[in-house]
């Protein structure tokens, strides 16, 4: 056996995915369905970017009004 028909093998979901999706199907909807993924993407990083800079600024805001959010569970124990 050959490395080839090894590779092929190992490879085989993935060689019928892609032989699927580019002769099967139309290549401009792999195109649109990338671009749909990747603004899918951006769009969620920056949501997280967002959830970060208001989280550090709440954060800030409540050192300088010198609010401190005390864990139960340590007043408890004493």
């Amino acid at each position: 056996m050959t490395a080839y028909e090894k590779i092929s093998i190992n490879n085989a979901g993935l060689n019928y995915f892609v032989q699927y999706t580019l002769i099967k199907l139309n290549p401009l909807l792999m195109v649109r369905l990338l671009i749909v993924i990747l603004a899918a993407y951006g769009v969620y990083t920056l949501y997280n970017k967002f959830i970060a800079v208001n989280r550090a600024l709440t954060e800030q805001e409540n050192k300088s009004k010198n609010i401190e959010f005390t864990d139960y569970e340590e007043v408890d124990k004493k």
